[in-house]
């Protein structure tokens, strides 16, 4: 390691010298490190100084860096402050994954299209408007992610990426649900959240291998039935929405294990919850739910059950069949008692009582029987 960085100091110093015969002497030095991992973490590096030198220096500075890692399947250039990648990484032909997140790109060279075995390319936190022509030409790509950017749209040939199976948009600038996404057969996992789209198609249901979709903080006022039909769902995120109805639909994710519907307007839990017997985590903090359906005592499996801020005035004795519950959180409701049937969760490690209206001698006995409850 200490090689390494002594490498990294000297071939700063030569570069930054700006005379043509350190130039080249730190060129030399670049062609020389082999493409270990520590290797590579060093030319990473030298990348931020690279396109600092001189115009005319450039090609030849990257045709050495890019022959020192043309053996890599992996590089990470991230955190280099980086405004644009320098041609020739198309060179890397053996390069599966590539990550240049964190940095201030808003296009990629055309010749990054000839990575042909690229699977995963990470694009989070930079400045693109538009998707690049060369991404839709890596038909071998697995992961795109590109959360924290402003994209507006998604180009028709992005239905070119058929491998597709994560793809991340978080926090971006999207003003319509992008329909091309529906023609990626194989994609698992798709986060769309932060966005200003108001409406979910009815095509989503075509994404049959889905299995995680985040929503969060989207203006969508209604799910689509359509919903129900993407039955390999196990994470669904739609907090921060706008939706005043859950629709009974939602019951036909039986493979779902996690559901966060908070801070919605929300007032009835529908009876087709129960279907859901996979279901580990269900979070509906801040609705405007006044009861819980006794369908919920279905969920054996259910382990976190959120309802704050909420104006639940009771809860349902079935939640008593809730033996694997660890997690109970009811706080700022309007409950004045705690069913009996509660004391029969042996596994509840934390019950959250805050702000209700339980009498304290209520509380005291609950508190007897689980003294991590929080009030």
């Amino acid at each position: 390691m200490k090689n390494t960085d002594a490498h990294t100091q000297k071939i700063k110093q030569l570069l930054e010298s700006n005379e043509e015969a350190n130039f080249e002497l730190a060129l030399q030095l670049i062609k020389s490190v082999s493409s270990d991992n520590e290797g590579t973490g060093m030319l990473a590096e030298v990348f931020e100084i690279i396109t600092e030198t001189k115009q005319k220096r450039i090609a030849c500075l990257q045709n050495g860096v890019y022959a020192a890692l043309r053996n890599n399947t992996a590089l990470n250039f991230s955190e280099l402050h980086m405004e644009q990648l320098l041609p020739g990484v198309g060179k890397l032909t053996e390069l599966q994954h590539l990550y240049l997140g964190h940095n201030k790109l808003a296009n990629l060279p055309n010749d990054l299209a000839q990575l042909a075995h690229l699977k995963t390319l990470d694009l989070n936190v930079n400045q693109f408007r538009q998707i690049p022509l060369s991404i839709t030409q890596l038909t071998r790509l697995e992961q795109l992610l590109m959360n924290y950017n402003s994209l507006e749209s998604l180009p028709e040939n992005f239905k070119k990426l058929t491998n597709l199976k994560v793809l991340q948009l978080y926090q971006n600038q999207l003003k319509d649900f992008p329909l091309v996404i529906t023609e990626l057969p194989h994609l698992e996992v798709l986060w769309l959240g932060a966005n200003v789209f108001s409406t979910l198609p009815a095509e989503i249901s075509l994404l049959q291998q889905l299995k995680d979709l985040s929503l969060y903080n989207v203006p969508i006022q209604n799910i689509p039935q359509q919903v129900g039909r993407l039955s390999n769902l196990r994470e669904l995120s739609m907090k921060y929405n706008q939706l005043h109805i859950l629709p009974s639909e939602i019951g036909s994710l039986w493979r779902l294990i996690a559901l966060e519907v908070d801070h919605n307007h929300i007032d009835k839990v529908p009876e087709s919850i129960e279907n859901l017997r996979k279901l580990e985590y269900l979070s509906l903090r801040n609705n405007q739910l006044k009861s819980i359906t006794g369908g919920i005592g279905q969920l054996q499996n259910l382990k976190s059950l959120h309802l704050d801020n909420n104006q639940l005035t009771e809860l349902p004795e079935e939640i008593g069949k809730l033996k694997n519950l660890e997690v109970l959180s009811v706080e700022n409701n309007q409950l004045k008692a705690v069913p009996p049937a509660l004391y029969q969760l042996d596994k509840l490690k934390t019950f959250n009582l805050r702000d209700n209206q339980i009498p304290l001698k209520k509380i005291s006995e609950v508190h007897r029987q689980y003294p991590l409850i929080q009030v």
